[in-house]
């Protein structure tokens, strides 16, 4: 009777043992499991879904390369990044070099068209003024170029310049034609005994076609 009963509360006891392990490898699994579920700091980033998140996160390493690269094969952009108004979508510190074959489409919301090329030539054109009479001469830029500055020369001295400036484009209506960007003088040649050569310069900066000499 005291065998029977020793090998009973044996048997309960190895039960309630294994039991009690059963319970606790449970506990352990379901509250990592319940633990990688929540949203909470320290979850890894989730592909495919929403990872909503209420602070910075830093990605920091020392390597020669890239930290972090997304490829996208398809048609779409590889990166999308969205910011509320009036918010910069990216900032850069201050010591960062130059963004390697970055294509910037405008630039404080002007297009290129708004800004001169550094890029400056010259071109020149002459005609020689009657006696006693005036003239006036053009010298254009190639279509499209800018006109910046402009001079003259009259090597007899002998010219009254009455008027000088710059040229916009403009569209003659007599011609039917847009005429270029330049530089126009006009003077009187008071000599009548003989003619005088006026010769006008221009300094256009230069887009493209680029200009060829």
């Amino acid at each position: 009777m005291t065998s029977r009963v020793r090998s009973e509360a044996i048997k309960l006891g190895r039960a309630t043992v294994f039991a009690v392990g059963l319970a606790v490898i449970f506990a352990v699994v379901l509250g990592v499991a319940t633990t990688a579920l929540a949203a909470v700091p320290g979850d890894p980033f989730r592909l495919g879904r929403i990872n909503s998140i209420d602070r910075l996160s830093t990605l920091v390493g020392t390597t020669t390369n890239a930290m972090l690269r997304v490829d996208n094969n398809g048609p779409g952009p590889a990166l999308s990044l969205e910011a509320g108004a009036g918010n910069p979508p990216v900032v850069v510190n201050a010591a960062a070099g130059k963004a390697t074959n970055l294509d910037a489409d405008e630039l404080d919301g002007q297009d290129s068209s708004a800004f001169l090329p550094a890029e400056i030539y010259e071109n020149s054109a002459s005609q020689t003024i009657s006696p006693g009479s005036s003239a006036g001469v053009t010298v254009a830029c190639d279509p499209g170029d800018v006109a910046v500055s402009g001079s003259y020369a009259d090597p007899q001295a002998s010219l009254e310049v009455t008027s000088e400036r710059r040229v916009d484009d403009r569209f003659d209506v007599e011609m039917g034609q847009t005429n270029p960007s330049g530089w126009h003088v006009i003077a009187a040649n008071p000599n009548t005994s003989a003619g005088a050569t006026l010769t006008v310069y221009v300094n256009c900066a230069d887009r493209a076609p680029l200009h060829t000499t």
